[in-house]
């Protein structure tokens, strides 16, 4: 669980000498330096789908010129608010799946039969945070990058209602699965193939406020097939990139951690 794989165990006696707020501040760091990682690839994909979606952009040629931008002006990347606002989106929830960990480790009895519980908190607090982020964020997006023009429209309950339910199914999926690598990134890969239209609805709600039904499909329809494969990329980077990276900073970290307050263990 948390994006890449277990945390690697310590005795009773190596968690009892390393204080909480140790654990939950080394945690916050490796979760912002991971989604700093993940953001850019991740800001690409989010922003051609909007694009596409409003009608001003092609996906292909949206994408490409995002990757351009990562890999010839990252500067310009590196200093926008977009990027700022993907990377807290994924650093908060790293950063709480970590916290979260740790806390967790002192207060379950590590030899009890509670994983269901300590799973239900786990998914509980990273589904608020992320949830409420993500929402944040997409929303603004839609706003800066979809249909509205110079003055956009406030963005509908709708569609924060479609972000939301979007976000407990893709982090139910990511943060749930079984603590394998393999196991922790095809899941919400996979799940794109269920999420995807439910997104591409909700940006369709604020670009298109008036529309029937039939309307909308044959809105939405057409861009499916490369959405879904775009967005499966964009969560191969989030959890793959960004959660794995996460794992392994934040095992490397809690290594150091003992060797510096348990020498002794």
């Amino acid at each position: 669980m948390g994006g890449g794989g277990p945390l690697t165990p310590r005795t009773r006696d190596e968690t009892a000498a390393v204080p909480t707020w140790v654990d939950c501040a080394l945690g916050s760091a490796c979760g912002l330096a991971s989604a700093c990682c993940a953001a850019p690839f991740i800001l690409t994909v989010d922003r051609a789908v909007t694009e596409n979606s409003a009608g001003k952009s092609g996906l292909g040629a949206a994408l490409l010129k995002g990757l351009r931008q990562v890999f010839t002006r990252p500067h310009v990347m590196l200093t926008s608010l977009p990027y700022w606002m993907v990377a807290g989106v994924y650093g908060s929830t790293y950063a709480t799946a970590n916290s979260i960990d740790a806390v967790s480790e002192r207060a379950f009895d590590p030899d009890a039969e509670n994983k269901f519980v300590k799973g239900a908190t786990k998914l509980f607090g990273v589904t608020v945070v992320n949830m409420c982020a993500g929402v944040a964020k997409d929303a603004a997006f839609a706003r800066m990058f979809g249909a509205g023009g110079a003055k956009p429209p406030p963005v509908p309950p709708v569609t924060y209602m479609l972000f939301a339910g979007r976000d407990v199914l893709t982090i139910a999926a990511g943060f749930t699965a079984s603590a394998a690598n393999a196991s922790q990134l095809l899941s919400p890969v996979g799940m794109q193939c269920l999420l995807t239209p439910v997104h591409l609805l909700a940006l369709n709600m604020y670009n298109v406020p008036i529309a029937t039904p039939a309307q909308r499909a044959s809105q939405v329809g057409p861009l499916l097939p490369s959405s879904t494969l775009a967005r499966m990329g964009r969560f191969g980077c989030a959890y793959g990139i960004g959660g794995i990276m996460n794992t392994r900073l934040t095992n490397a970290a809690r290594e150091w951690a003992v060797r510096a307050y348990a020498p002794e263990n």
